[in-house]
């Protein structure tokens, strides 16, 4: 029960595993309180994301109920159940408040007395908790007192995820249609509720994936030029005006340079107070070393291949099925003009691995170096020219040169094309 004089409004929490009734409560210049009433039945399962589901995008919240959990944290005579470990670890990890009575709260006549019915607080704490019997039942009521001033728990940084579909089913479903409008306060109210309805669907349908390291703050000021950018993207869209495309332009440079000198910034001061006289230096140079690069995956007729041994296999099988093709070109009306792109040798093909940061194997190289010299030997008489890519830019303009001589000098056809044309 809540008075009426004190503004408030429910809120809807979805979770399969609780049942919840909430109450968010409006204070004036100051950030609402979410009052969470929760029953966790027992064959429920509980998982820490259930607990993040309710505390999540709230800044005062109190959760107060039977969530039958057991630990001996808090009923030191109990025999600790798996919902207890996780609220438990839930709360350290947090570093929200939990409560409860130091009197049982559920009594049992075949088993012992427990305390399954707490409080667990963010952005406040709870000064005294009180289990009262004055029920005929095997639960007590519990009397919880809050203050809001003695304590404010650490932000819990999340990434956020909208399923779209589900916003909108949400919010069609909650959102008053039409609200009757006579005077300011209703039109005040009625903006309070479209914000809360708006921010209730968008929590509902999100999922949220809990971050533990802290993130990399972006600097105001970036954020704002990044803020107006998006503006600036919109009203080019919509109006197609010139000046918009030249401002979008102009700002997304900015943006770039802001960022890779906030990043500069960043690394230097690691750099600068990264000591060998403690950890730091070690973690830095660890940090860089670890790092393995990402190699592009080739598709192949078993799916994809990662390795470099794979990647030759596959790369040697396609060679010589195209060479069995050649052999039928060649017996056909069409004339190809072959070219074939050999290897170097083994110290320039480490060498241009190198440059491309391609950690290759020696073995690796020379496989490939060997099927080289096999295609070589056995469809070498169906080249028209070898190329050595010693250099890749080299051997790219000379095959580019190559191409613009075949199609400016004359070439030997088969004389049956000659006869075909004079009959």
């Amino acid at each position: 029960m809540i008075k009426r004089s004190i503004p408030h409004h429910q809120i809807i929490i979805h979770d399969n595993n609780f049942e919840t009734t909430a109450i968010k409560i409006v204070r004036q210049n100051d950030q609402p309180i979410t009052i969470v009433s929760a029953y966790r039945p027992p064959r429920k399962p509980i998982t820490a994301l259930d607990l993040h589901n309710i505390f999540r995008n709230q800044g005062y919240v109190l959760v107060a109920g039977d969530l039958n959990a057991k630990h001996r944290s808090w009923s030191p005579q109990t025999q600790q159940n798996r919902a207890g470990t996780i609220v438990r670890n839930f709360c350290d990890s947090t570093g929200y408040s939990l409560n409860a009575p130091a009197e049982p709260t559920y009594f049992h006549g075949s088993t012992r007395n427990t305390t399954i019915d707490l409080a667990i607080c963010k952005g406040m704490t709870v000064i005294d908790s009180t289990s009262i019997p004055e029920l005929s039942s095997d639960h007590n009521p519990v009397l919880f007192e809050v203050s809001l001033d003695n304590y404010t728990s650490p932000a819990l940084s999340t990434f956020s995820f909208p399923n779209w579909t589900k916003f909108q089913e949400i919010l069609s479903n909650t959102l008053p249609r039409n609200p009757k409008i006579s005077n300011s306060n209703d039109i005040e109210n009625a903006i309070k509720n479209f914000n809360s309805t708006f921010h209730n669907a968008l929590s509902n349908s999100s999922t949220f994936k809990v971050i533990n390291k802290p993130l990399n703050a972006i600097p105001s000021f970036i954020r704002d030029k990044n803020f107006l950018k998006k503006r600036l993207r919109k009203e080019w869209q919509d109006s197609k005006y010139p000046p918009f495309k030249t401002q979008l332009n102009k700002l997304q440079k900015e943006i770039k340079r802001d960022l890779n000198n906030f990043k500069n910034n960043k690394w230097n001061k690691i750099l600068t107070e990264a000591s060998p006289d403690d950890d730091s230096l070690y973690k830095v140079v660890k940090s860089i070393t670890n790092r393995k690069p990402f190699h592009i995956p080739l598709v192949g007729p078993m799916g994809l291949h990662y390795s470099t041994e794979d990647k030759v296999n596959l790369f040697a099988d396609s060679l010589e099925s195209s060479f069995q093709s050649l052999k039928i070109l060649k017996k056909s009306d069409l004339m190809p003009y072959v070219v074939f792109i050999a290897p170097p040798s083994l110290e320039k093909l480490r060498l241009n691995c190198l440059k491309l940061d391609m950690p290759v194997k020696d073995d690796e190289l020379k496989d490939i170096i060997e099927k080289a010299r096999e295609m070589e030997e056995f469809y070498g008489h169906y080249f028209d020219l070898v190329l050595i890519n010693v250099d890749l830019e080299k051997t790219f303009s000379e095959l580019l040169h190559e191409i613009s001589v075949i199609e400016r000098e004359p070439q030997w056809v088969p004389a049956t094309w000659i006869k075909d044309d004079a009959t």
